[in-house]
């Protein structure tokens, strides 16, 4: 059955990011999504054949955000500061934090497909990728010390923004996840110019 001309696939999809943000994969039923959306059975299963196929483009989705995110017109530790302390600020702008989807839906791996799983591994290990470049991009710059692995310093931050996550889920105030990001590179900078704890 084709879709109705009306359907808006980007507002569905936000509605039901929303849904499965909020509640968890595993506690949202397609009831739910029909209520969030207010479309039915045959208008959403044109669009997507089931509740993992609507997640997985739910998700994709929010990568594509999630990517938009990582600064393209600096460099080095001013790229790691300024998406750092982004990244907190959209955590705590948050008024019913959910956290982050990419972080939610690791937490609930038991209950998703290993499509879905390998579509948020693939995007950790490129943010991680990512502040490997940056980091080596300080290096070089003399933002950060020379003698730190940058693969192991990106995994440590990666592992700091999985944290900031559960945090701000556990009620975390901004000031508190600003002072884990503006401190999560210390161990990187140069003697002498570490922020203030």
């Amino acid at each position: 059955m084709a879709r109705p001309r009306s359907f808006d696939a980007e507002a569905f999809l936000d509605h039901a990011m929303d849904v499965f943000w909020r509640r968890g994969f595993a506690a949202t039923s397609m009831a739910d999504i029909y209520e969030a959306t207010g479309l039915g059975a045959s208008s959403i299963y044109a669009f997507v054949k089931d509740k993992n196929a609507l997640f997985q483009s739910v998700f994709e989705r929010y990568i594509d955000g999630f990517r938009k995110s990582l600064p393209t017109d600096v460099t080095g530790g001013a790229a790691i500061e300024y998406w750092m302390r982004g990244f907190a600020n959209s955590l705590a702008d948050d008024p019913v934090r959910k956290g982050c989807l990419i972080g939610n839906t690791i937490m609930e791996r038991f209950a998703h497909s290993q499509e879905t799983l390998d579509l948020a591994q693939a995007l950790l290990e490129e943010v991680r990728n990512w502040m490997q470049q940056q980091i080596a991009a300080g290096q070089a710059q003399g933002d950060y010390r020379r003698d730190i692995d940058p693969a192991l310093a990106s995994t440590v931050l990666a592992a700091t923004t999985l944290g900031m996550m559960a945090m701000a889920r556990a009620q975390a105030s901004r000031e508190t996840l600003l002072q884990i990001a503006e401190n999560a590179a210390f161990a990187l900078f140069p003697v002498g110019q570490q922020p203030a704890r």
